[in-house]
């Protein structure tokens, strides 16, 4: 499975069943310094509402057109503005 960073413009892999924490902790570490921290895991499609995944969920795969992308902090912020 592919998660896509808008922060670091790189799509990482994963597999099915990998904890939502140790994705958030590993590209944080991969970021460190660069750009904005990663909060948490969302799994989006068009005209649907997004998946969160909060820290102990596990990685899943909710089928075709579906895209997992890391929320960084300063995503939060801007969604606060608007």
């Amino acid at each position: 499975m592919e998660v896509n960073c808008r922060s670091s413009i790189k799509t990482r892999p994963f597999t099915t069943g990998t904890a939502t924490r140790f994705i958030v902790a590993l590209i944080n570490q991969k970021l460190k310094g660069m750009v904005a921290i990663a909060s948490h895991l969302k799994a989006m499609k068009d005209g649907e509402e997004s998946i969160t995944f909060g820290p102990t969920s596990l990685l899943s795969n909710f089928g075709e057109g579906w895209k997992l992308q890391i929320v960084t902090f300063t995503d939060l912020s801007a969604d606060k503005l608007n």
